[in-house]
């Protein structure tokens, strides 16, 4: 798809499309002016599509009702609206930055984690914005108009380059003003941000949006999405019995208030969670000004620079994100650059050597064909989504989530590899005792084979937490993330006969 276009609406001309949605598309553009001064702006077009269905236009022509009264530092503004060539368009300032999904993104390309005080200042402001959006009035009634974003997610909170974080996107939003067509509005919003009344009976209120923002947080802070790929019926089937994993199982430098502030606004009982957002926003502030009383936005604006976020405007490197409104997927697509082209023009040669390389090790290590064959998925790298499901065993406070799916394996061939000595271990390494019941497991550490059998002592990180799987024929896999201080992983295997 090209990345440059020139169409009118009005008087703005849009110059690049960024994204698309379920009936919207939205441009990056400017104002003319008679005296020659331009504006850069976003330009969200109803489809042509989208366009056709009375019901979607009276709903674009209500977000930008809602939208073009609001006029926070946390919010996106609204300029204007209009229609051209019978489709409709919403102008608003355009963000020169990313999204919080981008900034996950982009801080795991660097190998570093957001800091506690960058979350917290996000989590700050965001909560700010979303406080404003609930407790707007309607500057001609005075009355509040019981606004209700419905879509809060890590797609819909952007973070500027100046450090400024904003939400977007009321798309679909509900208020007193769109009563009348809430009545036959289908329960939209990304899946795995819904909070369980919503799923089963699509009210929409304050503390909905409020489970979205806690579920986008907790997702900030891990690293780690919750519900990866799942269907929104496999979402509706787990939310009622969901259990967030304890932060301390991803990090150990969590403030104990944010673990009991993230545990409120996403608990899955409405009567047990944060009502007003202005609650929220309290505990936020006190958290941020005791825990880091000198972090500033100039800090935060700082760290994005570190992180290299103007990489993200590269014009050979743009993302197009395209949105399901229905699965609440998104798809990032990054064109291959001109200078990547150059890299993958490889001599025919290379690719000869290399064959025939990996031929004379494969021939002359029979222990790696046996391994495959037990061992097909050793591979995994890094745990990127976590998904709780049934039942757990603890281990020195780590929760461990039992797999659901057995998985037979062949009858171990060898014995453990020889002990492992201190001396052997780097500064960031330590070691930690396996131990399992039957005994016998083959040991995974952050899904890499370990040569190891239970018990034994295996290697792992000092710093972070360590994703530990064992594997037996005629056993469930076992799972636990261990946190940095535990000194033995203990597992206690179910047999795939056992019924639960």
């Amino acid at each position: 798809m090209p990345h440059t276009l020139v169409k009118h609406f009005g008087k703005y001309i849009a110059d690049k499309k960024l994204g698309q949605g379920g009936m919207a598309e939205v441009y990056k553009g400017h104002s003319k002016n008679v005296f020659g001064v331009n504006k850069t702006v976003a330009i969200k077009v109803m489809s042509s599509k989208a366009s056709q269905d009375p019901k979607y236009v009276e709903m674009f022509k209500q977000e930008a009702k809602i939208a073009v009264q609001l006029s926070h530092d946390n919010v996106v503004s609204v300029i204007d609206f209009g229609a051209h060539l019978d489709q409709c368009y919403v102008v608003m300032d355009y963000v020169d930055g990313f999204n919080l999904l981008e900034l996950m993104q982009l801080a795991n390309k660097k190998e570093q984690k957001l800091s506690m005080a960058e979350i917290l200042f996000i989590a700050k402001e965001g909560s700010s914005g979303l406080d404003y959006i609930h407790r707007f009035r309607d500057a001609a009634t005075g009355k509040n108009l019981n606004i209700v974003h419905c879509d809060i997610s890590p797609h819909n909170i952007m973070v500027s380059r100046e450090g400024q974080v904003k939400i977007i996107d009321f798309g679909v939003a509900k208020s007193t003003l769109s009563a009348r067509v809430q009545k036959s509005q289908p329960n939209m919003g990304k899946a795995r941000y819904l909070s369980p009344e919503r799923l089963i009976d699509s009210q929409a209120t304050q503390a909905s949006d409020i489970f979205a923002l806690g579920i986008t947080l907790w997702e900030l802070t891990t690293g780690v999405r919750v519900f990866e790929n799942l269907t929104a019926i496999e979402v509706a089937a787990k939310i009622s019995s969901f259990e967030l994993p304890t932060l301390y199982e991803f990090r150990n430098d969590c403030p104990e208030e944010w673990v009991q502030i993230l545990t409120k606004a996403t608990h899955p009982d409405l009567t047990k969670r944060y009502q007003k957002t202005s609650e929220l926003n309290r505990d936020l502030s006190v958290i941020l000004s005791t825990s880091y009383p000198t972090y500033t936005q100039e800090d935060f604006r700082l760290r994005i620079e570190t992180l290299g976020a103007s990489s993200l405007q590269d014009e050979t490197e743009k993302l197009e994100v395209v949105a399901n409104a229905n699965a609440g997927s998104v798809k990032i697509f990054k064109p291959i650059s001109v200078e990547s082209r150059r890299v993958l023009q490889i001599n025919p040669m290379y690719v000869i050597l290399l064959f025939l390389t990996a031929a004379v090790y494969l021939l002359s290590n029979t222990d790696f064909f046996e391994n495959f064959q037990m061992h097909p998925e050793k591979v995994v790298g890094r745990v990127n989504s976590l998904v709780r499901t049934g039942k757990s065993e603890t281990v020195d406070g780590v929760n461990s989530p039992t797999a659901t799916t057995p998985i037979k394996v062949g009858q171990p061939s060898h014995t453990n590899s020889p002990p492992i000595t201190q001396n052997e271990l780097s500064p960031d390494e330590r070691l930690v005792r396996v131990t399992s019941m039957p005994t016998g497991a083959y040991i995974y550490v952050n899904g890499y084979y370990t040569q190891l059998k239970t018990p034994a002592l295996a290697k792992v990180s000092r710093r972070d937490a360590t994703v530990i799987l064992l594997r037996m024929n005629g056993y469930r896999d076992a799972t636990l993330v261990l946190n940095k201080d535990a000194p033995v992983a203990d597992f206690k295997l179910i047999s795939t006969g056992a019924r639960h």
